[in-house]
């Protein structure tokens, strides 16, 4: 995408940040960043949040656990060892939600402070990567988290932030 946005539109271009949601509003108003993605809406005057749809979310396990963990309920899975987030994280809410609702705690063997690094903690930890073992969809959750892009007010009629908010809205239309 980036290469064929830099032919279309050379005076643009995008760098990936990988900070938490909850960041991005304090990051707009810096101005160190032009837009931003963001789970959450943020309490902020002068940011405009604008709903770029549904993340579907599903709970997945190295293929190598296949045989053990196909089968299980939310109840077995919960004593597998699990890459946690922090509560930070809209992720959390909704896993904590759903372990809240069937009265178990899942066994957390580690928690870590960032959706990049827990993406990127089996790989580098457990060798439990797609491209190592591959990774399995064990259930889906039937639950969604909405994503929305995040711009100041302020500057949504300059030429270079209608531009990116009307590609980044193409490509999740």
């Amino acid at each position: 995408m980036a290469a064929s946005l830099a032919k279309g539109y050379p005076g643009i271009s995008f760098v990936e940040k990988k900070t938490m949601s909850w960041d991005a509003a304090g990051e707009l108003s810096s101005r160190s960043i032009d837009l931003g993605f963001s789970h959450f809406l943020p309490d902020a005057d002068g940011i405009v949040a604008q709903r770029l749809g549904e993340i579907e979310l599903a709970i997945a396990a190295p293929e190598i656990w296949r045989d053990r963990v196909a089968d299980l309920d939310l109840k077995g899975l919960a004593s597998f060892p699990w890459v946690w987030i922090s509560d930070h994280c809209p992720m959390n809410k909704v896993l904590s939600g759903l372990f809240d609702e069937i009265g178990e705690e899942p066994v957390k063997a580690v928690v870590v402070d960032q959706e990049s690094a827990w993406a990127s903690c089996p790989r580098s930890r457990w060798r439990a990567s797609p491209d190592a073992y591959g990774i399995f969809l064990v259930r889906n959750l039937e639950k969604t988290l909405t994503l929305h892009l995040l711009s100041l007010e302020c500057r949504a009629e300059e030429p270079m932030i209608m531009t990116m908010v009307n590609l980044t809205r193409k490509v999740w239309a």
